[in-house]
């Protein structure tokens, strides 16, 4: 994990081009985004980076194409997160499998930190079953920081998460609610949302920026391996 990543030259964005183009920006709103629906204008490339925004009433989201689905993987990323801020999530790297509601996270919640979350369906629904016991992978207030980021997936065995190279946690169906564990495919995902239709105790409470303002997260470099 010491290479550099692939940076995003060459790479183009279009909504809605699942079969032709490997990362599409999201383009609709979801009750946990509120009003801050997501925006393909809140999504591009420019000088080699992806760069995500949030801007008032908008989030910025990719995520990579259908072809991209794996059993077996590692994901990273090379990141400059934003100018943090309650109720503001940086999630440069996670994945998830929308049928089987299987998910692997890494987020930045507002001021609290970094935290890794594991999702898989219980019942019919999508439920967290494994978070590090709650402890933030790294705490407080993470603006600016610079950090690679990386994720091997094994479907059924393992999720293991690493900062800088390092593994900082690893989950496997021993370790999670009654052995739910994810066991299929799943796909990347990268993002920067307001949490402004979810409690607030999570993430803090969102304040309103100015039209002009605008929230920034730069993904350097990414590699699915």
């Amino acid at each position: 994990m010491d290479r550099a990543l692939p940076d995003w030259r060459g790479v183009t964005l279009r909504v809605n081009r699942w079969r032709t183009h490997p990362f599409n920006p999201s383009y609709w709103s979801e009750p946990k985004l509120g009003p801050y629906a997501w925006s393909p204008r809140n999504a591009l490339v420019s000088d080699g980076a992806l760069k995500l925004r949030v801007s008032e009433r908008a989030s910025g989201q990719i995520q990579a194409w259908d072809r991209a689905f794996a059993t077996r993987a590692l994901w990273e990323v090379d990141v400059t997160l934003p100018a943090m801020a309650p109720g503001l999530i940086a999630a440069p790297l996670w994945t998830y499998n929308r049928t089987t509601l299987e998910e692997s996270d890494f987020e930045v919640v507002g001021v609290k930190g970094l935290f890794v979350t594991l999702w898989a369906k219980v019942g019919g629904r999508h439920v967290a079953v494994w978070d590090n016991g709650g402890a933030p992978i790294i705490p407080g207030d993470l603006s600016g920081r610079r950090l690679r980021l990386g994720m091997a997936y094994e479907a059924g065995r393992a999720v293991v998460y690493f900062v800088n190279g390092r593994e900082v946690a690893r989950a496997t169906p021993a370790d999670t609610r009654d052995g739910r564990f994810p066991t299929g495919p799943q796909k990347a995902y990268l993002d920067l949302w307001v949490a402004a239709g979810l409690d607030p105790g999570w993430a803090g409470v969102w304040r309103p920026m100015p039209e002009e303002r605008r929230l920034e997260m730069v993904v350097h470099g990414y590699r699915q391996a």
